[in-house]
């Protein structure tokens, strides 16, 4: 049965307020971590402007979320259907400001997205070639969305396809981009997962590679945008629960991911063990390959002062 607008942007409203307490909830928590991490590098810099933004956005989305139902139900209450009429018009300026915050959202998501790729690919440029330009893609498409309905009478607006087909188009560039660095991202930890299993005979546990996957590549944003991409593309009411929830959802996800950025590793196997004796058979598999340790080290690098340039002592 298909969902009538008012009760979507009603559920989608409540689910919203209830995503953004969670949010706003840990956000306090990410930013001590922030703090203690400082703001000498650029890196870190970029991590708290990302922060900041990301959580002033979300919060005037659901400031805007809030007050569109309030003046959706509580306004013109003499007319009939007027809350369904309300709803269905997108030159409200609530309206263009909630697609404004969430585009926000979206490509600073994106943005942090590529940078995750390119800090655990060792700053390699030739990685993040691919999703740098599918960014720029996304970054200009969500400009045009943006400012078509403001200006509808313009040239650029004429020119752009429907509204509901643009945002496909842009929700379908950031999801090929996340796909892609979130591919980039489990393909590294896993070839690093499996370098330290060689040469430390250390346990491979499938759930921890799992969990550690699913969190450091942010599998979980690219599922959000799937669902935005399918209930947008068949025109159904539950794109606009979806993409209701999607900044404070995209906040929430991009906490652990700017924390986990942020922070050195807590197992890392340098830190953890001083003194590691190598079994003679992972003495054949690590002779002659310092690239492969120097490999391990180089995607966690950022992570803290001093911490790549820490080395193994091997017991003999």
């Amino acid at each position: 049965m298909a969902l009538d607008i008012v009760p979507a942007e009603l559920t989608a409203t409540l689910l919203e307020v209830a995503a953004y307490v969670i949010y706003a909830t840990l956000a306090p928590q990410a930013y001590v971590v922030l703090r203690k991490r400082g703001y000498d590098s650029l890196h870190m810099k970029y991590l708290h402007m990302t922060f900041l933004l990301t959580l002033v956005a979300a919060t005037l989305h659901v400031a805007f979320t809030i007050t569109l139902a309030y003046e959706a139900f509580s306004t013109h209450t003499d007319e009939a259907g007027f809350a369904k009429t309300y709803y269905s018009r997108s030159d409200i300026p609530l309206c263009l400001a909630k697609s404004v915050c969430q585009a926000i959202v979206v490509v600073l998501a994106d943005a942090l997205l590529v940078f995750r790729t390119f800090i655990i690919w060792d700053r390699s440029r030739r990685v993040i070639i691919f999703p740098a330009l599918f960014l720029l893609v996304d970054l200009a498409h969500s400009a045009l969305i943006v400012v078509s309905p403001s200006s509808p009478n313009s040239p650029l607006s004429k020119s752009m396809l429907s509204p509901r087909l643009d945002l496909v188009i842009f929700v379908a560039v950031s999801w090929t981009l996340n796909l892609l660095c979130a591919g980039l991202i489990a393909y590294k930890i896993c070839k690093m997962r499996y370098i330290i299993k060689r040469l430390f005979s250390t346990k491979n546990d499938l759930l921890d590679n799992m969990l550690t996957v699913i969190l450091e590549s942010a599998s979980i944003y690219s599922v959000l945008i799937l669902a935005t991409l399918i209930t947008t593309a068949l025109g159904n009411a539950f794109q606009f629960i979806v993409v209701d929830l999607t900044p404070p959802l995209v906040g929430i996800i991009f906490l652990f991911v700017i924390m986990s950025s942020s922070n050195v590793r807590d197992d890392d196997t340098f830190r953890q063990n001083p003194t590691i004796p190598i079994s003679a058979e992972n003495r054949d598999v690590g002779s002659g390959t310092s690239s492969h340790l120097s490999e391990y080290r180089s995607p966690y690098s950022s992570f803290g002062p001093g911490y790549s340039q820490q080395r193994p002592h091997y017991s003999s």
